[in-house]
């Protein structure tokens, strides 16, 4: 009879060590694939929610829906007395664009992870607006239906009287119309900035968003780039 041979205890630990080792390289790989899959999915969320942007400017005469994004909607940061209407009237944009998207789902970054949302660069200080998710809530997708900021200053009233319509952007190539709540959900960086501290302007160098622009295209750009697009003339 053969005899059986028992892995001894050394031999043992040295596959535990090889296993760890390779689990030490493969599962930063992974969430690297992980997270590239879920950019992909925001992207094309945002090209078909541009799609019912264009088909709602079809019926408008190319002006941009008449709606608030949900920032502005539980923020109580608006002063601009239009704007107040639409929160008081719920014209919330995931609602009023509800007759050209059927799925809710392409509402909802795959990366969302609330917490908070809107930092600006400003003098080269951070300035962060926050919004708390409400209790026993994961995400703003969770909590208020949608992931995405809209730049609600192109469906207002401007200084002139008018309104903003496709055709009169002077650059829309340029122009952010939506783009993810969170730069840090796209970014190794995923510690939510809670306060205008050095530590959140060096988090800032690793965050991207996802940006849907005027004519259409959807890219993921870094923070600097995002914040200089909405410095972007309307007109």
């Amino acid at each position: 009879m053969r005899r059986l041979r028992a892995f001894t205890l050394i031999e043992l630990l040295v596959v535990i060590a090889i296993i760890a080792i390779l689990a030490a390289i493969l599962f930063p790989v992974f969430a690297r694939l992980k997270e590239k899959a879920n950019q992909t999915t925001s992207i094309s969320n945002l090209k078909q929610i541009g799609l019912a942007i264009n088909q709602y400017q079809g019926d408008y005469d190319e002006y941009f829906p008449h709606a608030v994004d949900f920032w502005d909607m539980y923020s109580g940061r608006w002063s601009n007395q239009e704007a107040i209407e639409m929160i008081n009237a719920k014209r919330q944009l995931n609602i009023v664009l509800d007759a050209y998207i059927k799925n809710p789902e392409l509402w909802h970054c795959p990366s969302d992870l609330g917490k908070s949302t809107l930092s600006w660069v400003s003098g080269g200080s951070i300035v962060n607006y926050t919004l708390p998710l409400p209790a026993g809530k994961s995400s703003y997708f969770d909590a208020y239906g949608m992931s995405y900021i809209y730049r609600t200053w192109l469906c207002l009233v401007q200084g002139d009287g008018t309104r903003v319509q496709l055709g009169r952007l002077r650059h829309p190539s340029e122009q952010n119309v939506l783009q993810d709540g969170g730069g840090y959900w796209h970014s190794r960086m995923k510690r939510a900035p809670n306060s205008n501290s050095a530590a959140d302007l060096a988090d800032q160098r690793y965050w991207g968003y996802n940006v849907l622009f005027a004519d259409g295209h959807v890219k993921n750009h870094g923070s600097g780039y995002v914040f200089a697009a909405w410095g972007t003339p309307i007109e």
